[in-house]
């Protein structure tokens, strides 16, 4: 059941430095302000999916999932009120910052999912442990 937890949590390291990349490419744009909050988030992220100790990884987690929904809806709302004016009154850089931050929704909506399944494999095999080192105990007395 390690493998399973680390391979998880190798694929959600990953989503976090694509998050951090592209967290890169939005503050491209000098002219536009994007909102800012996306390298935190990914750096929560990445130092979740570092964690070796099963608790620790769960609370993590369950940080990121809070933080990760609520930075989702902030960015769609800011694509809802700013992304025509961007695409109809700027050039270049700013609709290639606008791009990587579309993107980068779509990035974060995998590494909640990643982190959904990090909880449920981390969480199970936490449980497994604990039922193993129970039983354990109790064959060791009889």
């Amino acid at each position: 059941m390690t493998t399973t937890v680390e391979t998880s949590k190798r694929k959600f390291s990953k989503l976090a430095w694509l998050s951090i990349c592209l967290t890169f490419f939005i503050e491209l744009s000098h002219v536009r302000s994007f909102p800012s909050y996306n390298g935190t988030i990914s750096l929560v992220a990445f130092y979740t999916s570092a964690q070796h100790d099963t608790d620790a990884l769960l609370r993590g987690a369950a940080i990121f999932l809070i933080l990760g929904s609520l930075s989702i809806v902030a960015d769609i709302i800011f694509c809802a009120v700013w992304a025509s004016e961007i695409l109809n009154g700027y050039t270049g850089v700013v609709k290639f910052s606008l791009a990587a931050f579309i993107i980068n929704i779509f990035v974060k909506a995998a590494s909640l999912y990643s982190a959904v399944i990090v909880t449920a494999v981390a969480s199970s095999t936490g449980v497994a442990e604990e039922l193993c080192a129970s039983d354990e105990g109790d064959y060791g007395s009889d």
